[in-house]
């Protein structure tokens, strides 16, 4: 990977560098991981979730992303995705606040997208 893509991957807010402490500095092994991210079906079941009302579920992807994007070192993502989380925590439908839940899935949605558009990137170039 050049360095313009490592710019790259750190602006859109992953951090480089602990990632690949965290993958033993074995850059291969965190691409590999990073690429898989976007084939990771707890976002599009957390918004699907969310959609239905279906608290429960949408909490149980939630925590999940959470724990997959701490991983890899997902930070842009991470603060919206731990929002969710404590926003749907031991909730029922009508004590989660709706606005605040769907400002933060909006922000999400946006860095979701731009944090996928630059893995796919990776070694496409």
């Amino acid at each position: 990977m050049d360095e313009k893509m490592i710019l790259e991957i750190k602006a859109c807010g992953i951090d480089y560098e602990g990632t690949l402490h965290r993958f033993m500095n074995k850059q291969e092994m965190m691409v590999r991981f990073l690429k898989k991210f976007p084939d990771d079906t707890n976002y599009s079941q957390l918004l699907e979730s969310i959609e239905k009302r279906d608290y429960g579920t949408a909490f149980r992807c939630a925590h999940t992303l959470k724990g997959v994007v701490a991983n890899l070192g997902i930070e842009s993502i991470y603060g919206h995705v731990s929002q969710i989380t404590e926003l749907l925590r031991d909730k029922k439908e009508y004590e989660v606040d709706q606005q605040r839940l769907t400002e933060e899935i909006m922000l999400l949605k946006g860095k979701y997208v731009e944090v996928c558009t630059v893995i796919q990137r990776i070694d496409s170039k």
